[in-house]
């Protein structure tokens, strides 16, 4: 399924994937901030094109995310980067700024080869 965008693909995730997305999207342990799975997030997006780690930022938040979120907080219209953990949170936000800014080339030893306004 196209998301309108031409040459772009919508991200389809099995259950079990959109599900182990959000724990390490979401999890925080306030008594412990290092307790979290930003280093599991960020192995998962440096593994994908941009265009990808962009849709699994902004994926909508499933039904099932809600235990996630503060009681009485509908997960509707939210997506991943609402409901991510701080730290996880600045991932995202570093990853955009940067990544979405950039254009990179892997055949000449990773030399920049566009960059955006």
């Amino acid at each position: 399924p196209s998301n309108g965008v031409v040459g772009e693909e919508e991200l389809q995730l099995s259950d079990v994937a959109t599900r182990l997305w959000c724990f390490f999207v979401a999890y925080n342990n306030p008594k412990d901030p290092d307790d979290n799975y930003v280093h599991q997030v960020e192995s998962i997006l440096e593994d994908v094109v941009f265009d990808v780690a962009e849709q699994l930022i902004d994926l909508a938040v499933p039904l099932h995310a809600a235990e996630y979120l503060p009681p009485g907080v509908s997960p509707l219209g939210l997506t991943m980067r609402d409901i991510a953990s701080p730290k996880v949170k600045a991932l995202f936000e570093s990853y955009y700024f940067f990544l979405g800014r950039f254009e990179f080339s892997n055949d000449v030893d990773g030399v920049l080869l566009h960059r955006s306004p």
